[in-house]
């Protein structure tokens, strides 16, 4: 047998199949699949963590992002640069105030502007780098929410809030000097995305039913709005003890002399709570009080 043909020959085939793969690699189609590739590979960080879910949602809707080696580090602990950049995208802020502990060029110092315009770095010590606890991440949350929520509930500390309104899960053994995880981040990121989103559609709403609101006569008159997607709600408290509720597509009428006070309220499907809740009790004046945020 010839041994020497034969390794001539599989150097040629394998030479010819190297040289093919190396021309494959250049085209589109190739270069999409390496990344694809690489993407899979990239997510395997957390494809098994319980908050998968979470992750996927803030990573798809741009409000958390993976490092530039393309991994999420679930279990890194989220620093306050991260927290606040997050949450400036996710609340959609423009406007500025001057923060002078951050240089000019330092790369969080607009993200941390347009966080100080809203109030949220009140209390905060601003260190973009600085690793954050449970309750350092609460404080923020809680910042960037209160004119939203009306602030936390008395009695409580920015991390417990968290937890009853559901925004975190309680965690045997957690306390608020705990170390506040990226995955942590995600559930909240989702959570409150969610509930931004829904009072934005809410407030639309809301704000079609209060200008459908005539007052004419000592007659009161309005149209409830169909609206897909949200439930809403609404009652008239009478004078006499009576109630009047609304239904979406309804036309109602009743004596301005005869109504003690009126609540709108625009809900997400299968959330407790309302995105939007206005308060109406200066009647026969058509003012409305934002009854979540005071």
């Amino acid at each position: 047998m010839d041994y020497t043909r034969i390794r001539v020959e599989s150097f040629l085939v394998v030479s010819f199949l190297v040289s093919g793969i190396i021309a494959a690699m250049h085209t589109p189609f190739a270069h999409a699949q390496v990344k694809s590739i690489k993407q899979v590979a990239n997510q395997t960080d957390y494809q098994k963590h319980p908050n998968k879910d979470d992750i996927d949602f803030v990573l798809q809707k741009r409000v958390m992002w993976n490092y530039a080696d393309g991994i999420f580090k679930p279990n890194a602990q989220l620093t306050q640069g991260q927290l606040l950049t997050s949450l400036v995208a996710l609340m959609q802020l423009k406007e500025k105030v001057a923060v002078s502990q951050l240089p000019d060029g330092h790369w969080a110092k607009e993200v941390y502007e347009k966080a100080n315009k809203v109030g949220i770095l009140a209390g905060v010590t601003i260190d973009p780098n600085r690793p954050l606890t449970k309750e350092e991440a609460a404080l923020i949350v809680n910042n960037a929410w209160k004119p939203y929520r009306g602030g936390i509930w008395p009695g409580v500390t920015n991390y417990q809030h968290l937890i009853a309104r559901g925004i975190l899960p309680k965690v045997w053994g957690q306390t608020p000097e705990s170390p506040f995880l990226r995955s942590e981040g995600a559930q909240v990121f989702k959570f409150l995305y969610i509930e931004f989103n829904g009072m934005l559609g809410g407030n639309r709403i809301a704000d079609q039913f209060h200008n459908s609101l005539r007052l004419s006569n000592g007659v009161l008159t309005g149209v409830v709005p169909n609206a897909n997607g949200f439930r809403v709600e609404g009652l008239i408290y009478k004078i006499d003890g009576s109630t009047m509720y609304f239904k979406p597509g309804m036309t109602f009428k009743v004596k301005a002399i005869d109504v003690k006070h009126m609540l709108f309220s625009v809900f997400i499907p299968g959330k407790g709570e309302s995105v939007t809740r206005y308060l109406y009790k200066e009647l026969p004046k058509l003012t409305r009080i934002n009854d979540l945020a005071d």
